[in-house]
């Protein structure tokens, strides 16, 4: 009994002196910068040298042997410590804020995360958001860096993207003053740039210097598009078609490579800006938004550098340029909103050209009709393709993609002579014993060759169309 006495007056002055305010312990430093730099293998060290007692009892109870650094048993002990002296000291409560952070980050709701603060596993959630709003000033403290530095000439640039975010809350009785709650928030993302631009000298031409040749394409260019549209079609096919999936799965490249390829595959860095209480479609709220956003384009002496992109939705970029007419007299160019260029986001612009092409190709009437989109959707028993396409967007798009596909793959099936998928493609003698670049070059020029064909009958069908109107309603 004694040795269990003394042990405990050992364990209670460690804790008591780790605990102490102003001991400048790892888990009373709790700025923005500490949370960030806090590692566990700092936090056992400290407990290996203030509290040697306390860390060889509370490993003993979770292991026979001593953890690993970073192994379950070693997070569960450092855990129990951080619970135990957050009990002893509400100051100790860095542990408690991480659970807490990824609770809230998770999903879990605020009477959940109130419920385990009362056993010590996190904070209060309102303690939780003081926290947060305490940080609010160094959210984008990064971006404002790379902002100076975009200013002052440096090659890393970011562009903002915005969406508005709507929601109604009904009451659960309505009354006069019980009314429906309409929120209408703005939701802006800072994204990094991840391909980094070189300054260049050469100034842009007026539009009446421009010589109209240039909208022309080159052969170059029209050489570079048919390598595209070769590295496309190629790769439909060899997913579509059981032997040449055999043959080329393994060897054909996922990818086109380009001279950014190098870049593809880094993570993106975005910096949330905000949940800004505006509603997008009052243009005097998005001129006050964008007033605001105004901090992150780059100036030099009262002037924009340059200007930054505003991506959105169609409606923002409609909005977005009626706030800039609407500021067109103003003075500076701040005033102005000439800092940004607003700009359609690819998956919204992909939204709307799938709903042109749906608009011009897909019917109700046509299910009867062999060689309609429509046919085709009932034919495959696509169900779930139905409705307006902002609405099942997947769908619509997996259908067409099918189809397409189709196509692909008859056309190249005819110009091989093959009338069945089912039937082998005639390969060269030799071609098990050749290299991976020469069967993808054999693949290609096949590919080339059907749409060089295919391309000479749609000319020879477009210069029938003058002398046949029959054949343009067909096209």
């Amino acid at each position: 009994m004694e040795l269990v006495q003394g042990s405990r007056k050992i364990v209670q002055a460690e804790c008591k002196a780790i605990s102490k305010r102003g001991s400048n312990a790892l888990l009373q430093r709790k700025t923005h910068a500490d949370f960030f730099s806090f590692r566990w293998e700092h936090f056992y060290q400290e407990l290996k040298s203030t509290c040697p007692a306390l860390l060889s009892i509370i490993t003993a109870t979770v292991s026979d042997i001593p953890p690993v650094i970073g192994s379950k048993p070693f997070l569960h002990a450092m855990q129990t410590v951080g619970v135990a002296l957050h009990g002893r000291s509400q100051e100790m409560a860095v542990l408690q804020y991480m659970n807490g952070f990824l609770l809230s980050h998770g999903g879990c709701t605020q009477r959940d995360i109130e419920r385990l603060s009362q056993i010590g596993l996190t904070v209060h959630p309102i303690t939780l958001k003081r926290k947060l709003n305490d940080w609010q000033e160094v959210l984008d403290k990064e971006i404002l860096e790379v902002r100076d530095s975009w200013a002052d000439g440096g090659n890393a640039k970011y562009q903002i993207i915005g969406d508005n975010w709507d929601k109604n809350i009904l009451p659960s009785y309505r009354t006069s003053d019980r009314k429906t709650l309409s929120l209408h928030l703005f939701h802006v993302y800072a994204i990094l740039d991840r391909v980094s631009t070189t300054p260049h000298s050469s100034h842009s031409l007026a539009p009446h210097e421009i010589e109209l040749s240039t909208f022309i394409p080159s052969v170059q260019e029209q050489e570079k598009l048919m390598k595209e549209l070769t590295f496309l079609f190629s790769s439909s096919i060899v997913a579509n078609h059981p032997q040449l999936e055999k043959q080329f799965g393994n060897i054909y490249p996922k990818h086109l490579e380009h001279r950014y390829s190098y870049c593809a595959g880094n993570k993106t860095k975005q910096y949330p800006l905000g949940l800004y209480d505006c509603n997008e479609n009052k243009t005097p709220e998005l001129i006050r938004l964008l007033k605001t956003l105004s901090i992150y384009v780059p100036c030099k002496d009262g002037e924009v550098v340059e200007p930054v992109f505003f991506g959105g939705d169609r409606l923002t970029d409609e909005r977005v340029q009626t706030a800039q007419k609407a500021m067109a007299n103003a003075e500076t160019q701040l005033q102005r909103l000439q800092g940004f260029v607003s700009k359609i986001e690819d998956f919204h612009r992909l939204m709307n050209f799938l709903e042109a092409i749906h608009k011009l190709t897909y019917s109700t009437k046509s299910a009867v009709d062999r060689g309609t989109v429509y046919y085709y959707r009932n034919l495959l028993n696509m169900r779930n393709v139905k409705g307006e396409v902002y609405n099942a967007y997947r769908a619509y798009k997996m259908l067409y993609y099918v189809i397409l596909d189709a196509i692909c793959l008859l056309l190249f099936l005819h110009h091989m002579g093959v009338s069945d998928i089912e039937q082998e493609i005639d390969l060269p003698t030799n071609f098990a014993t050749t290299s991976d670049q020469e069967k993808i070059d054999y693949i290609d020029s096949n590919i080339q060759k059907t749409t060089g064909h295919q391309h000479c009958r749609m000319e020879d069908s477009s210069a029938t169309t003058v002398t046949n109107p029959m054949h343009m309603s067909y096209l």
